[in-house]
This record gives C-alpha cells, sequence and structure tokens, in this order.
C-alpha cells in the first residue's frame, strides 16, 4: 500500500468522524442561536419604528400651516410627507418579512438540532465510510442524500454565523445610525405636528375695538414673528423628510443583505462544499483502488 493510498484513507477516515462527532457535538449552534435571536430583536425593533413612523405621518398628513401677516401663505404637511409615505409602509411590510425570516432560520435551527436528522446522518456516514474503504463507488443517491442531510444539520448554523460576521464588520454601524435616525424623525413629526396651527390667544378673541393701537401692533408682530417660526419648521420638516428617505433606503439595504443575499449565498457556498467533498473523496477512494489492482 503506497504512501498516498495510507493518506488518501486517513483522511477519508478523519473527515467521516469529524462530521459525526460535529453532528452530534456542534459548539456552533448555540452562537447560532444567539445570533438569530440578535438579529430578530433588531428586525422588531425597526418594525415598530417604521410603524410608528407610519403612524406619525398619517396623523400629520392632515395638517396645514398658516403663516405670514397680511398676504398669508398656506402649507400642507400632507405635501412634504406624502412622498415618504408610501414607501415607509412598504418598509414596515418588508420588516415584517425581515422578522419572518429570522423566525423560519430559528426554526430551521432547531430541526438540524433533532435527533432523527443526527441518526440519519451518521448512518450515512457509517455507509459512506465502508463504500469508500472498500474503494468501490458509492450510488448516486447516496452521494445526494448525504449531501442533503449534511445542509439540513450545518447550513442553518454556518450561514447564520457568516451573516453575522458581516454584519458585524460592515453593516452594524450603518444600521445604528439610521434606526436612530428613523426613531428620531418619528418623534420630530409627532412632536411638531400638534403644534403647527396654533390656538389663537385669548386677547384676539375679544372686538378689535377693545384694543389700542399699540396692543394691535404688538400682536401683529408677534404673528409675524410666529409665521416665520412655522415657516422655518416647516423648511426643517422638508430636509427631515429628504433624510428619512435616505435611512430608510440604508435599512432596506442592512436588511436585504442580512436575510436574503449573505445567506443564499454561504448555503450556496455550503452546498458546492458538501459536493464536492463527498464526490473527491469518493474519487480519492476509486484512485486507491486502481492503485492497489494494478
Amino acid at each position: 500500500m503506497g504512501t498516498s493510498s495510507v493518506a488518501s484513507r486517513i483522511f477519508a477516515l478523519s473527515l467521516i468522524l469529524g462530521l459525526a462527532v460535529c453532528a452530534w457535538i456542534s459548539p456552533i449552534d448555540q452562537k447560532a442561536g444567539d445570533s438569530l435571536d440578535d438579529g430578530l430583536a433588531r428586525a422588531f425593533v425597526t418594525f415598530a419604528t417604521a410603524r410608528g413612523l407610519n403612524s406619525a405621518i398619517s396623523v400629520a398628513q392632515g395638517t396645514e400651516v398658516t403663516a405670514g401677516v397680511g398676504m398669508s401663505a398656506t402649507f400642507s404637511v400632507g405635501q412634504v410627507l406624502d412622498p415618504i409615505n408610501d414607501l415607509v409602509e412598504q418598509f414596515s411590510d418588508l420588516m415584517l418579512l425581515a422578522t419572518v425570516s429570522f423566525g423560519v432560520q430559528q426554526v430551521l435551527l432547531v430541526m438540524g438540532q433533532h435527533p432523527v436528522i443526527k441518526i440519519l446522518l451518521t448512518a450515512l456516514l457509517l455507509v459512506w465510510a465502508i463504500w469508500c474503504l472498500r474503494g468501490r463507488s458509492s450510488p448516486p443517491w447516496l452521494h445526494g442524500l448525504l449531501t442533503l442531510l449534511l445542509m439540513a444539520r450545518f447550513a442553518i448554523p454556518l450561514a447564520s454565523l457568516g451573516t453575522d460576521v458581516v454584519f458585524r464588520l460592515f453593516l452594524e454601524q450603518e444600521y445604528a445610525a439610521s434606526e436612530l435616525a428613523l426613531s428620531d424623525a418619528a418623534t420630530s413629526i409627532r412632536d411638531m405636528t400638534p403644534d403647527l396651527s396654533p390656538a389663537p390667544d385669548d386677547e384676539e378673541a375679544g372686538a378689535p375695538g377693545e384694543k389700542g393701537r399699540l396692543e394691535q401692533y404688538w400682536d401683529q408682530l408677534k404673528g409675524a414673528a410666529q409665521g416665520l417660526d412655522l415657516t422655518d419648521r416647516f423648511e426643517t420638516l422638508k430636509r427631515n423628510a429628504g433624510d428619512t428617505v435616505d435611512n430608510v433606503v440604508r435599512l432596506i439595504v442592512v436588511f436585504l443583505l442580512q436575510t436574503l443575499v449573505i445567506p443564499l449565498a454561504i448555503l450556496w457556498g455550503l452546498y458546492a462544499i458538501a459536493r464536492t467533498v463527498v464526490n473527491s473523496t469518493t474519487r480519492a477512494a476509486m484512485r486507491r483502488l486502481d492503485d492497489s489492482g494494478t
């Protein structure tokens, strides 16, 4: 028996033994569960923020602001907030789907840890080891079923950890900044809405003739100052609306990457690796048989 034959046999047995042990005692299961819990909590928080922002916009849309002295100008808050209202509604629906995605991953993680999956995977690994040690080509159904069980046991934990690593390295700061800005925008709109239409003063309720000329001038000055303040606040609201769109888009990108793009990319990579390992180990066993026969 040549050195390469011994090395390939040791490699095959070590791989099969390592997979069997990891199927029952996997150190990454708890960490994967914790990462999914953190992701689900972030999705819930952002979903609540989106619903709160949507509610604040709905209340503010019917508000009108009248400012100025003499020739007054009327501003409709709905004109500013209406373009982002549909975006926020779609964003809240997306966040609901993100929470569902994390919940599904949690269920799949628990299913992969079930004793039935572990027993079936261990049995198939034993059958695969027998075929490899005999130097015979294992049937295609064994390759497919073994790859499927390997994915069922290890794909979700590895994908969850990989996604969490990418989030911590590249997306966490952007998520925190955008989430905070979105929460502040909802609070700002909610706080500004009741004050946009000022209530008339008690003195203005009386007849104009009851006031002196100096008091009338003073009321006009106060009205002008208040009108300028409302105009400034309206312009601030317009700027905040633009910032809100930017923050919503950033959060959409973060959660699409975290719940769709990165997990699917990792799952595809793991599937390719699992098929490659199974097929290459089988080919190595066949080469060993050919060498020994020669």
